[in-house]
């Protein structure tokens, strides 16, 4: 009698899932997943602090960053379109700062979006220099940093 009672109970459960589910319940709140990334490729940082792209199987290496500096924390943004990464350079008159690249993979351009105080490089850990953020739909970026003056920005 207790099987048939259980088991009354647990397809009553499982009924009840089934029809919520169809209707979207509590995952139909939640944000859609970002869409594949168009690029399949994977960010490097080598040992000479250049980053590259490569493809899964090792082939197409790519340098990204060029040779004036010293390069770390790629990030790419969920639709694999951009990448962001971070690097300590020198400005013409020599001073070193702390800069934040975009990196456009369709056009293979990288561009400064945010020029550290020269001769500051304050670090939010031991190595990081900036902690970027995208948004799930690739559009916007955030980032944290530090600066001489104000510290956590």
């Amino acid at each position: 009698m207790r099987t048939n009672a259980g088991m009354v109970i647990l397809v009553s459960a499982l009924v009840i899932l089934a029809v919520l589910g169809s209707r979207g319940g509590v995952a139909s709140n939640l944000p859609p997943l970002p869409p594949e990334p168009s690029v399949n490729r994977i960010a490097i940082v080598g040992l000479d602090g250049l980053v590259r792209t490569i493809k899964p199987d090792g082939t197409d290496m790519i340098e990204i960053s060029g040779p004036q500096g010293f390069f770390t924390w790629p990030t790419w943004a969920p639709n694999g379109k951009k990448m962001v990464y971070s690097g300590l350079v020198n400005d013409a008159r020599g001073d070193s700062s702390i800069t934040l690249f975009e990196y456009e993979s369709k056009t293979h351009v990288s561009r400064k979006l945010h020029i550290g105080e020269p001769g500051f490089a304050g670090l939010l850990a031991e190595g990081v220099v900036h902690y970027p953020l995208w948004a799930p739909n690739s559009e916007k970026l955030a980032f944290v940093g530090v600066t001489q003056q104000n510290g956590l920005t």
